[in-house]
Parts: C-alpha cells; sequence; structure tokens
C-alpha cells in the first residue's frame, strides 16, 4: 500500500524570550499568589501545576491535559491562554517544524472484466447443456410395470361401462372390432357376461355347461387367479370385453357379478386363424397388498418363575415380585434370605414376630397375605429399609383387603420425600428402641402408630392449602435450657462459636452476636478443662442456652455440667467404660442437662466400619442406637440424635433410617458443607429434604462463615418452609430492562436498614407492573415500578398511594416500621392465645 505524505499547516516563528514556565512563575510570585491556593481555585493537582513551573512537562498527564491546564493557569494569572499554549508547542512539542505523516493510499477498487463475466457466462451455460443432453440421451426412466394398451383396443375404451350403468350390461355386436371379439388381452380382467343380441363375427367354440356347474362368483376386490371363469351357455356366447382401467360400480344384490380373472392367451392356431398379430407378451396384475401383520402377542416371561422359601409352609405372607426387584429378609440381624426377584417370582416369609424386608424397588414389590394381594410396597425405584412382615398385623381378619395407598392428590393420604406412608395401622417398622418406655399406644389395640402415618381425617383437617403442609414427625420433647426441643415445638436453630473457648470475651461477643440475629441454642468446643472452666463466666453473660462439645474425656462432660452447660454433646462411646458413662450420666441428671448423640460420618467407630465396608445410612444408623442404648441401660432419655455427613444424599438417608428407628428429637444438619454460598446451597438441599418430609427439630447450618450468617441462613430455609417467621422477608424480581427503578441497589439497602426488625412482615419490591401488582396483594407492604419516576404502594394487598424515587427506601423503611410496631402492639393487647396479625387487622 502506497503512502502520501501530509504536511501540517501549523508553522509559528521560533519563540524568543523567557520559556513558559518562567513567565508563569514570574507572574504568578508579582503577583502575590501562593501555588498551592492556585491549584486549589483551579481544581488542578498541586504536583501538576509545580512541574508546569519548573518545566517538567513530560510529568504531566499527556499534552492534551498540558495545554489544558496551560490555558487555565494564564487565564487565571491575566495572561493570553492562547499565546502561553502556542509557547508551549512550540517548546515540548516542537510544533515549529513541519510534520510530515504518512497516510497509507487506498488501493484504487478495480473493476472484473466484461469480457470475462461474458466468457464465463458462456462456459457455465456450456457445462449446463452439456450435462442436459448428456442426461437427456441416457435412458435413466423407470420401466413401467404396466404396459400401453394397443392399438387395436384404443377404440374399445368407447364401449366401456359409464358411472351409473350396472356392470352387467355389454356393447352391442356392431361396435366389437372385426376379427377380435373372442379374443381376450393376456393378463387383462375380462367380464363375460351374455348380452341381450350377440353378433360376434368368429365366436371361439365354448364347451357347453354341465349341470353341476357352479353359478359365477361375486366380483373380488382384485383378481385373484388365473383360472379362466365359467363359460356361459353356447347359445349365447359373449365376446370378450376389456374391464375398464377404472372398476365399474358394484352390480345390484339381486344379480350377481361374474368373476374378474386373468384369462390366459388363446392358442397360437386361433391367432394365425383370424389373422391376429401376436400380442406381447402379458404382464400380471400386481397382487393385492398383503393385510396388515396381525399384533403380536405379549412375549412370554424371559424364564420359568421361581418360587423360593419353600420350607416355610405355615407362613401366612408372600413377597411376589411384579418388577425386577433386589429383595433382603432379615431376622433381627441374621440376613435369611437376599437375591433379586424376577417377575412373577416369589418368596415365602418366615413366620417369625421379628421379619423385616429391605428392597430396592418398591413399586415391583406385593406382599401376599392368605392369597389377598397387597398394593405395591411404594413407587418405581423407591428403596424401602425395615419393612416389618408381621402375620398378625398383615394378616388380621378385620384387614384382610387392606386399604389402598395414601395420596394427597385425592385427599387420603401423603407421600413424603423417600417416604410412603400407608394408612393401615399395622406394624411396618418397629418404633421402639430397646429398653425405653414406647409411646402411649395412638389406638385402641394398643399398637405403637410408626413415626410416619398419615390418616385421611387429618389431611383433610388441614388447609385448603393442602401443597403446604408439612407433617411433622412425631417425636419426644426434652428441654435444652429453657428451650424446647423436639414434640410440637419451633423448629430451634443452632451455631456454633470458633473462638477459643479460654477467651471468654471474644466468645461472648460472638455468642451475642448470633442472639440478635435469632440464635436459639450456641454449642461451644470444650477440648480441655480451661475450656470447661471457662463457661461459668460464659453462661452468665449470655440469654441463650449452652451446649458443651465434648469429644473421649468424660471428665470435660462432669466439669461442663458443673460449669452451667445446659446441653452435653458426647459421644457415649467414646467416653469409656460403662462406669465413666454411668458417671456422666449422674453429672447430666444431678444438674438439668440434657445430652445430644452426634454421629459423624467422618468418625464411625471401627467395627462397624469393617462391617459394612464405608460410611453408609445403615451403620450411621446402628451407631446412633447403639449410642443410645447405652444412655437407655442407664435410664436416661432426655436426649436428642445427630447423623451428620458431608454428602447431602448419605446423610438424608440416615436420617430417614433414623427417623423411622426411634421417636428421639432429631438435631439435622449437613456437616463440613463448605463456605458461605456453596454451604449454604448444599445445606439448603439437604435439610430442605428433610423438613419438607417432617424430619427435624432442631437445625445447625455447618458454613465456613460467620457463625450469625448459619443463623441467617437457618431461618431463611425453615422461612422457606413456612415452619418459622421471623424478621422482614423481602420478595424482589432480579430485574430486567422493564424495572423503573433500581431494583438490586434497592433491595440491598432495605435488607441492611430492617436488618433490626424481629416483626414478622413481608414486603415486596417489584421493579414494574408485570408481576408487582400480583406480588403486593399477598404482601404487609408492597412496591410496584411505574412510569415517571412515579411508583405504586399496596398496604395489606390494597394500593394505598404513590411516590417518587429520591424516597423509596425511607419511606418503605417509615412503613414497615409502623406496621412492625402496631402487630406488636396488637400481640400485647391481644388475650393469650389469639393471633396478634388477627388482632392487629
Amino acid at each position: 500500500m502506497a503512502k502520501r505524505k501530509v504536511f501540517q499547516d501549523f508553522d509559528p516563528s521560533v519563540p524568543t524570550g523567557p520559556s513558559v514556565a518562567d513567565t508563569l512563575r514570574e507572574t504568578r510570585q508579582s503577583l502575590g499568589y501562593q501555588l498551592q491556593d492556585v491549584a486549589t481555585m483551579l481544581r488542578i493537582r498541586y504536583p501538576y501545576l509545580l512541574a508546569i513551573e519548573e518545566g517538567r512537562f513530560q510529568d504531566l498527564p499527556g499534552t492534551t491535559y498540558a495545554v489544558g491546564f496551560l490555558r487555565s493557569y494564564a487565564e487565571y494569572l491575566g495572561l493570553d491562554p492562547e499565546a502561553i499554549a502556542n509557547r508551549y508547542k512550540e517548546e515540548a512539542v516542537g510544533a515549529a517544524r513541519k510534520q510530515e505523516l504518512y497516510l497509507p493510499t487506498p488501493v484504487p477498487e478495480g473493476r472484473i472484466p466484461g469480457g470475462t463475466v461474458l466468457l464465463g457466462t458462456l462456459v457455465l451455460a456450456g457445462i449446463v447443456y452439456g450435462g442436459w443432453y448428456y442426461l437427456s440421451a441416457t435412458d435413466r426412466s423407470v420401466v413401467d410395470l404396466v404396459p400401453a394398451l394397443p392399438d387395436r383396443l384404443v377404440s374399445l375404451l368407447d364401449t366401456l361401462p359409464r358411472s351409473g350403468q350396472q356392470a352387467a350390461e355389454a356393447p352391442r355386436g356392431s361396435e366389437a372390432p372385426a376379427g377380435g371379439g373372442s379374443q381376450a388381452v393376456a393378463g387383462a380382467p375380462v367380464p363375460v357376461t351374455p348380452p341381450p343380441n350377440p353378433a360376434p363375427t368368429a365366436p371361439a367354440p365354448v364347451p357347453a355347461p354341465t349341470a353341476s356347474a357352479p353359478a359365477p362368483s361375486q366380483t373380488p376386490p382384485y383378481p385373484v387367479s388365473n383360472v379362466p371363469p365359467p363359460a356361459p351357455p353356447p347359445a349365447a356366447p359373449a365376446p370378450a370385453t376389456v374391464a375398464a382401467l377404472p372398476r365399474p360400480p358394484a352390480p345390484p344384490a339381486a344379480a350377481p357379478a361374474p368373476a374378474i380373472t386373468n384369462v390366459p392367451p388363446p392358442p397360437a392356431e386361433d391367432e394365425e386363424a383370424e389373422g391376429a398379430t401376436q400380442e406381447p407378451t402379458p404382464i400380471n396384475q400386481p397382487a393385492a397388498p398383503p393385510p396388515p401383520p396381525a399384533p403380536r402377542a405379549a412375549d412370554p416371561a424371559q424364564g420359568p418363575t421361581k418360587a423360593y422359601g419353600l420350607q416355610n409352609q405355615s407362613s401366612r405372607l408372600t413377597l411376589r415380585a411384579t418388577q425386577e426387584s433386589w429383595v433382603q429378609v432379615r431376622d433381627g440381624s441374621e440376613i435369611v434370605f437376599t437375591r433379586v426377584l424376577k417377575p412373577g417370582d416369589t418368596y415365602r416369609v418366615p413366620d417369625k414376630p421379628n421379619v423385616k424386608v429391605r428392597t430396592g424397588n418398591a413399586g415391583g414389590l406385593v406382599v401376599v397375605a392368605d392369597g389377598v394381594e397387597s398394593p405395591p410396597l411404594g413407587s418405581v425405584g423407591q428403596v424401602l429399609r425395615d419393612v416389618t412382615l408381621d402375620g398378625h398385623g398383615w394378616c388380621a381378619p378385620a384387614r384382610a383387603d387392606p386399604p389402598p395407598r395414601v395420596s394427597l392428590e385425592t385427599g387420603a393420604g401423603k407421600r413424603t420425600s423417600g417416604l410412603i406412608l400407608l394408612a393401615w395401622s399395622g406394624p411396618r417398622y418397629n418404633g421402639v428402641v430397646r429398653g425405653r418406655p414406647p409411646i402411649p399406644p395412638a389406638d385402641s389395640t394398643g399398637r405403637v402408630r410408626p413415626p410416619f402415618r398419615a390418616i385421611a381425617s387429618r389431611l383433610k383437617a388441614m388447609s385448603v392449602r393442602a401443597y403446604r403442609q408439612i407433617l411433622r414427625r412425631k417425636s419426644r420433647q426434652i428441654r435444652v435450657g429453657n428451650v424446647l426441643v423436639g414434640g410440637d415445638a419451633p423448629i430451634s436453630v443452632q451455631t456454633m462459636t470458633n473462638t477459643p473457648t479460654t477467651d471468654v470475651k471474644a466468645t461472648v461477643e460472638q455468642i451475642q452476636a448470633a442472639e440478635r440475629v435469632g440464635a436459639d441454642i450456641v454449642r461451644v468446643s470444650c477440648p480441655d478443662r480451661e475450656s470447661a472452666l471457662a463457661l461459668k463466666d460464659i453462661v452468665r453473660q449470655v440469654k441463650v442456652p449452652i451446649v458443651a462439645d465434648i469429644h473421649f474425656h468424660y471428665k470435660r462432660a462432669i466439669e461442663a455440667a458443673e460449669s452451667g452447660a445446659a446441653c452435653l454433646r458426647i459421644n457415649p462411646g467414646n467416653i469409656g467404660s460403662a462406669e465413666r458413662v454411668r458417671e456422666v450420666v449422674k453429672a447430666a441428671r444431678d444438674h438439668g442437662c440434657s445430652m445430644r448423640i452426634g454421629v459423624n460420618a467422618g468418625s464411625l467407630e471401627q467395627d462397624l466400619l469393617e462391617k459394612y465396608g464405608e460410611p453408609c445410612p445403615e451403620a450411621m444408623v446402628e451407631s446412633a442406637l447403639n449410642h443410645a442404648k447405652i444412655l437407655e441401660d442407664n435410664d436416661f432419655f432426655e436426649f436428642k440424635i445427630s447423623v451428620k455427613a458431608s454428602d447431602a444424599f448419605l446423610a438424608v438417608a440416615a436420617y430417614q433410617g433414623l427417623a423411622e428407628a426411634c421417636d428421639y428429637p432429631l438435631h439435622v444438619g449437613i456437616t463440613e458443607a463448605g463456605g458461605l454460598r456453596a454451604g449454604t446451597v448444599k445445606s439448603s438441599i439437604g435439610l430442605g429434604m428433610l423438613l419438607w418430609s417432617g424430619i427435624g427439630d432442631t437445625l445447625r447450618v455447618s458454613l465456613s462463615a460467620d457463625p450469625a450468617e448459619e443463623v441467617l441462613v437457618g431461618y431463611d430455609i425453615l422461612k422457606s418452609l413456612g415452619l418459622r417467621r421471623r424478621g422482614v422477608t423481602v420478595i424482589s424480581c432480579p430485574s430486567c430492562a422493564r424495572q423503573n427503578f433500581n431494583v438490586i441497589k434497592t433491595v440491598e439497602l432495605l435488607e441492611q436498614r430492617l436488618a433490626h426488625i424481629t416483626t414478622p412482615l413481608t414486603l415486596s419490591v417489584i421493579g414494574c407492573v408485570v408481576n408487582g401488582p400480583g406480588e403486593a396483594r399477598e404482601t404487609d407492604i408492597g412496591l410496584t415500578g411505574g412510569g415517571n419516576n412515579t411508583h405504586q404502594i399496596y398496604l395489606s394487598g390494597v394500593t394505598d398511594h404513590r411516590l417518587k424515587d429520591k424516597d423509596i427506601v425511607d419511606h418503605l423503611v417509615g412503613l414497615v416500621e409502623k406496621k412492625a410496631a402496631e402487630i406488636e402492639a396488637a400481640k400485647a393487647a391481644a388475650p393469650a392465645g389469639q393471633d396478634a396479625s388477627a388482632a392487629a387487622e
């Protein structure tokens, strides 16, 4: 690409006299100005003005900024700005000399010669023509399976029957072609009928019919054979008539139509006698399309069904597989049967009181009791564990025909996550831990109801929004200080300090921060004697109950109980001998402490790991029940249990199994969940599954973050499920191009300024009118963005007034605080038992 020179026009004379820097400095000094004052007045940084007066123009941000600074400075001092700017260009930029700029010369746009275009067009046309000629000269046509009609038969087309004529009508003999009346075209369907006035020119000799000759059959839809039709009487021979290409209409029912067949060609000597030409080789008419294949019968079973457990002849229960299902039957801890049952396979269950079954596909397994088949034990693919197969429960005379499974959709029951609740009261799960008093019987039969059982009448009494209802697991109730855990008590929220417990001041500050955001219980670690003794000072300065986290050393537990701990978190299995456990139990009972059995997948006992091969739900549940038995053997029942894991699947399965095995309150959580964001997501998934299915009496969200964040996340999970309400719940849109104010910034400010509100309230902040009015109707206070920077405010779901952009946050904070004060005043004035929100209305 060529370059061309471009010369600038600016060419002032070479400057003489003092420099720009000297001129500006001397003028400022003569006027008595301080450089710092000049920098303040001109809003130019002091170092830049100093560099200008010292001639250090290279320290300025750039030539453009330097020229602007000089003009402003010169004008402030009363000098000519343009003269100073030109002097600067001469000194610093060297603008006095002409600058030669080399700019690229664009390549001239060429044109494609017209001759080239014409030649290319002709070549392309020649190629197209050659291809067409080659293809047209080559015989690539598809052979027609139906031959053309011979010329001598074209004249017969006029004799074909028209629409509305009867098929038995035939043309007169005068219209038949000479010499061809008795000949039939090979392969063409020819109806043979006796015309009223035959006039054949050369009738072919036809044998006389016999008395036993059958009558012509009804015309089938297509030619079916090559057998010639029955011949007509000799007195009235009929010329052959070529059937029309479109078939004639069906004959009347009173006169049966002649059969249509493919007539074979006549003998060669007949054709020579009549002077007929040789006909082309006949092409048979296409055969009738085959009928569609009959539907295939269902495939038989891949193999013969098998029956197992035939030695249990006295049993009244049989398991039958309707789908492929893994089944394991246990008698206590002994495995008596384990196999994958194919469809149709059966197993006769031993007639013993403590037989339980596990299956990996509850939807493919049914129980046959005295010949009566129950519905499937659950849904397809669902895993069930320890379903009790008690003949007295399944085969009672009054329940020979068990009721159907319960379903929320029909109002007859409920399904929980991973658990199918059955309506009949026969024992499915043991429900009683060894050695402890059972739950009072729930019915007149004295049977202990399973922890999970839904009854239709209970569901009918629920809210009209049944999809929102959570039926909590029925559990015992214990005390952790002044906080009730289990039963119908609210699900409490816990956290744990991460300061050294011996640093009493820091630990108390962290506990009090957790108190302010709503923590119900706080746990502290006591790894040594000094930490256990420091609990005395900590307990006196805080309001929430303190749980002492103890491991291995039984004396730490005794010291923590004596120091005022409300609960001891221990594993009885690692405390030591039975005597030491008795001492810990005595200290807890003497000081009013409850306990928590904390099983963790990362610290399972070695014998359980060897038994199961890895941490699994069964191992965790067995560990928890073993520890529970130690306390039960010491007649101590004021404890709760946790079976935590960092794997949400493992934790959820372990809690589900434990919930079925006992009725103690459960402390739920996903341990070591991770940082603030990832841990919140994992905990929300795991805890959400458990809480939605009714499992959980107290919770902790384990995060690698500030303990107060654990409490806030815990409350958000409970509020999302409608299990607890605390503070302001903000419902806001993610914002889009339709927003009429800054939704994200507004919500951030509102959450910060409303954090002190503990009264349950709902606030909707929606940026436009698409969803704004609908959300506002369901909240206590609502804001919907509108046009012209004017937005609508809703109070208790009703439009109230409008406001401008600049007043949004302050105005909403005032409305929320006023509404919270009204609710609290109404709560204080309301009679005992009356709903405060109803009183506020």
